[in-house]
């Protein structure tokens, strides 16, 4: 047989190879099986086998058919007599003008009735003349027996792909076999054939996802920066040949958990990655656990996804259930659960989810999740200055504002992609707005970061709250802990972004052990409100002071302990730090100050003064140094008195 053997000789038994492999199925199943498989999946066992023949292996395999048919069929007419008649019987008879107009027609997949009469009709039209009818069915009926004695050699290797596809169209399946029993054994049946070496097509492409999967959010066309965290995503789950890694032994690897402060970007990352590698999976699958306490809080979510692919049916946890099944019987599936609360709920969860062939990411303002919990924690940061700029770029032109001034409304926000998302939409439509004064006026009760009236209509790809501090609220609510919530609202009398001062925050929560002040920083930082440096973003300093506005005790109990630590800080070790925290809170302090009551505390008042001479307010500082004296004047208290006296003569 010639090595450049005609394509359409390959067409015409790849053909016939579909034909026989789905009389194969049929053979294959039993009973109302063979019949809906036949009719479910006949089409997409076309295609699988389209994508098997066309693979370096597959192809080797139906050329060696083809060769195997063509020996047979010479060896067949030298016995028949019918070798040297014109040279119309061989494989090669492919390139006549007759065979190529019957190929024209030829249907994808060609019984041999149909194949019979091709030939036939071709050896008619080209050697009429020279061959008798019966020599000419004799030939047809020959060259056809060739190719099937060839083929039928092909089907232990199509029987992957016929095992393939009766798991792939398994949730249609469930819709018409009642019998649990009959749909285990036939799946059982199935699974003796199913091999590795059997890849599926890819049906969808980077940015599609494929069919039957079911995420309600769209994607951010114009989604900017995190290109870090998503390869670190593509690296947890697929390897360098881009080829899905398989679980270890701690199923670590099938658990990805996006975990940061609200507004930080967690949902529209896990979106992105979705849309992006998506396609790389047999399903890509949405389920909102906001709400969720337990796996049956799920299972209206998890029916939803059920349905989106072919599952039917009213009852929520038996549709649930048939999802589970089909996830694991045809994967690779990416389940994506978004706003796990914490470890307990997550625990509850997704022990039902994980499985060989699902890929779970999960989104939660839950950071400490314990090394016992097959989870990959990946700690979302805020912007980098060159994100926010391009992120703002995005949204506002150069003619509207300088890089210099974007770069500082993006310092104002913190880098917080929810706040400059919200900052850009509001600066885009009050186009009279000046940026820079816009930023003076900025905080986190201005309407642009409150579900701005005229804003509420505007696109939102993850379909969350457009509110700053509600967003922030609901990390605030999961601390139970009455010490950590005092510590977090002393937090926010301090400047953002710098490490809090250890001894004050312990002297002002009345902490009675270490340990009992460690598990209170422990369950800030578990949910993100407070950073691992123990430093506070600054629109969650703001919405700390927000929560101990109007609580004068904790001021004072707060001012008291800080200006105490600040006082002769010339000696402290870390002066830098202490000053930048006692300058930014000079303010609440001498409002603590003069809040005052009790006559007795003519130290804290000295404290005070200090630290108002220290940054240069000299009559402020003067006047409550004069305060301090008649305090420790009126309790005889020499020693406060001699310090007094003593700063206020360094004024004069």
């Amino acid at each position: 047989m010639p090595s450049d053997l005609p394509k359409d000789m390959l067409k015409i038994a790849s053909a016939l190879l579909k034909h026989q492999a789905t009389l194969w199925l049929g053979e294959e199943a039993v009973g109302i099986a063979a019949e809906k498989l036949i009719e479910i999946g006949g089409e997409k066992l076309q295609e699988n086998l389209d994508h098997f023949t066309a693979t370096e292996s597959g192809n080797k395999k139906l050329l060696k058919a083809v060769e195997d048919a063509d020996r047979y069929f010479q060896q067949e007419c030298q016995k028949a007599g019918l070798a040297d008649l014109s040279g119309a019987f061989s494989l090669s008879f492919g390139t006549l003008p007759g065979v190529q107009v019957a190929l024209k027609e030829l249907p994808q997949a060609m019984d041999t009735t149909g194949l019979k009469k091709a030939i036939a009709n071709a050896l008619e039209r080209d050697f009429g003349k020279q061959l008798s009818a019966e020599q000419i069915e004799s030939g047809a009926n020959l060259y056809v027996d060739a190719l099937l004695r060839s083929i039928k050699n092909l089907k232990e290797y199509t029987l992957p792909v016929i095992s393939q596809t009766v798991f792939e169209n398994q949730t249609l399946l469930l819709r018409v076999i009642q019998n649990q029993e009959e749909m285990l054994a036939l799946l059982a049946h199935f699974e003796t054939y199913r091999t590795s070496e059997i890849v599926a097509p890819k049906e969808t492409k980077p940015g599609a996802l494929p069919p039957g999967s079911y995420l309600p959010l769209g994607r951010n066309p114009i989604f900017t920066g995190r290109k870090a965290y998503l390869q670190r995503l593509e690296k947890a789950f697929f390897d360098a040949d881009g080829n899905l890694r398989a679980a270890d032994r701690d199923s670590v690897l099938l658990t990805q958990a996006i975990s940061g402060m609200g507004g930080i970007g967690k949902t529209q990352l896990a979106i992105e990655f979705a849309y992006r590698f998506g396609y790389r999976f047999k399903g890509v699958h949405w389920i909102n656990a906001a709400d969720a306490r337990s796996f049956e809080d799920i299972q209206a979510a998890l029916a939803e996804c059920g349905r989106a692919m072919g599952i039917v049916g009213q009852d929520h946890a038996e549709v649930a259930q048939q999802t589970l099944g089909a996830w694991q019987a045809q994967g690779p599936r990416l389940i994506l659960v978004d706003n796990v609360e914490d470890a307990d709920v997550a625990d509850r969860i997704l022990s039902r989810l994980r499985g060989a062939e699902t890929r779970l990411l999960i989104t939660s303002r839950y950071q400490h999740w314990a090394k016992t919990m097959p989870v990959q924690a990946i700690s979302l940061e805020e912007f980098t200055p060159a994100e926010s700029l391009a992120f703002l770029r995005e949204r506002l032109d150069e003619a509207r504002a300088s890089d210099e001034i974007l770069g500082k409304l993006a310092q104002k926000v913190g880098h917080l992609p929810l706040a400059l998302e919200l900052a850009g939409v509001y600066l885009r439509k009050m186009q009279h707005k000046n940026v820079e004064e816009y930023m003076d006026a900025l905080s986190l009760t201005h309407p642009s970061l409150s579900n701005w009236r005229a804003g509420k209509n505007m696109p939102n790809p993850t379909r969350h709250e457009k509110h700053i501090a509600n967003t922030f609220a609901l990390s605030w609510e999961a601390i139970e802990d009455e010490k950590a919530q005092k510590l977090y609202k002393i937090g926010g009398y301090f400047a953002p972004n710098l490490p809090l001062p250890r001894q004050t925050l312990y002297w002002a929560g009345e902490f009675e052990s270490e340990d009992e002040f460690e598990e209170a920083l422990l369950d800030l930082k578990a949910y993100a409100l407070l950073k691992e440096d123990e430093s506070l973003h600054p629109l969650l300093a703001e919405f700390a002071h927000a929560l101990g506005a109007g609580d004068e005790a904790l001021l004072s109990t707060w001012a008291k302990a800080f200006a105490k630590q600040c006082y002769g800080m010339n000696g402290v070790r870390y002066i830098p730090r202490l000053y930048q925290h006692a300058q930014h809170a000079l303010p609440d302090l001498l409002r603590a100050a003069e809040l005052e009551q009790n006559g007795e505390e003519g130290w804290f008042y000295l404290h005070v003064a200090w630290l108002l001479t220290y940054f240069g307010a000299w009559g402020k500082g003067l006047r409550l140094y004069k305060t301090a004296l008649a305090t420790f004047e009126a309790i005889g208290d020499k020693a406060g008195e001699g310090t007094t006296l003593n700063n206020i003569s360094l004024i004069y």
